[in-house]
């Protein structure tokens, strides 16, 4: 007896298409494309990541001299101090990393200033700079007011 059975229909169907079809999956190539892209795609994002983070920093700074300045012009506005033209310090404390420099001008109006406040970063690297103005009117002394009476 021979051990030989016919081959039915689905099964020669099953043959040729072992024979005519490709393997399945990635070739070595398509993978490497796509290992390259990523990577490249991921430098991208982290170098944007390292800019904006940058950037945030600068804005921090920025903002902190902003507020300095405005802190500044307001103790200045309410001392009256402003009799010498221009003058200059560091911050102390918590801000010893800005400088401030302050500068009064006159203008073509009789009585009134202008008082400039200019906050700046003291140590090395990226300066920043922030400066605030506004207009002052020179307050008289008692003995200067006329009496209208």
């Amino acid at each position: 007896m021979s051990s030989f059975r016919p081959i039915n229909q689905w099964e020669q169907a099953m043959v040729r298409n072992r024979s005519n079809h490709r393997r399945s999956g990635f070739s070595l190539i398509e993978v490497l494309a796509a290992l390259v892209i990523f990577s490249v795609s991921i430098v991208a994002l982290v170098e944007s990541l390292g800019t904006s983070s940058a950037m945030q920093n600068d804005l921090i700074v920025r903002q902190h001299a902003l507020a300095l300045a405005e802190n500044m012009l307001e103790q200045t506005l309410a001392a009256e101090n402003y009799d010498d033209p221009e003058q200059e310090g560091q911050f102390d404390g918590p801000d010893t990393g800005f400088a401030w420099k302050l500068k009064v001008e006159s203008t073509d109006v009789t009585d009134l200033n202008k008082v400039t406040v200019t906050v700046t970063t003291a140590g090395p690297g990226r300066q920043t700079e922030a400066s605030l103005s506004t207009l002052m009117a020179k307050r008289k002394k008692p003995d200067e007011l006329d009496s209208g009476i």
